[in-house]
Formats: C-alpha cells, structure tokens, sequence
C-alpha cells in the first residue's frame, strides 16, 4: 500500500523544463513573425495591458490567457504579412498563447 502510494505521488509530479527567451523568439520567428521587440515589465496577472514601447513612440496591447503560467511569460511585439501583432509565450508551456492583432 505504502509502495503504491509513493508511485502514485511520483507519478503524479511535473517536471516543467521552462523556455528562455532565445527560445521563444525562435519560436514566435518559427510562426512567421519578423522585427521582434521584447517587453518587460507588464503586468502578467492583468486580464488586457498595455505596454509602451520603442522610446515611448508605440503602444502594444494584448488579452491575456485565462490559464495563467506559474513562470510567466515573454511577450514581444512582432510583424506578420505586414501587420502588428502582440505575442506572448508560455514560459513553462513553451508555446505561444496570444497573437493578437494591433490596430483594430
């Protein structure tokens, strides 16, 4: 019984292996994006924000995902078939969550 348990407790652990940010840029150029510019210092935890970038000159928002990431995530601006998007990737899911279009 004890044996089991300990099994079923091994089991159940995740090992999460997060992604740097070379990563994700790769990842989100991978995507088809070009002229990426990472943001920091959002508020990850905000349902929608806005971050001003590039010397105050550009404003770049996005809706965040409802499943949050316990490591956070990387956000950047990027450029796809000549439109502006805000991408954000997961940190310990490795993916991209949000690619929402600016502008509209």
């Amino acid at each position: 019984d004890r044996r089991q348990r300990q099994m079923c407790i091994r089991d159940s652990l995740l090992i999460v292996h997060p992604i740097t940010v070379s990563q994700a840029r790769n990842l989100v150029e991978q995507a088809g994006y070009t002229d990426l510019y990472r943001f920091q210092s959002v508020d990850w935890d905000a349902i929608r924000f806005a971050q001003v970038i590039n010397n105050d000159t550009e404003i770049i928002g996005c809706t965040m995902p409802e499943e949050k990431d316990p490591l956070g995530w990387y956000g950047f601006r990027a450029f796809k078939d000549g439109e502006r998007y805000c991408v954000v990737v997961s940190v310990s899911r490795g993916q991209i969550e949000v690619q929402e279009k600016q502008g509209e």
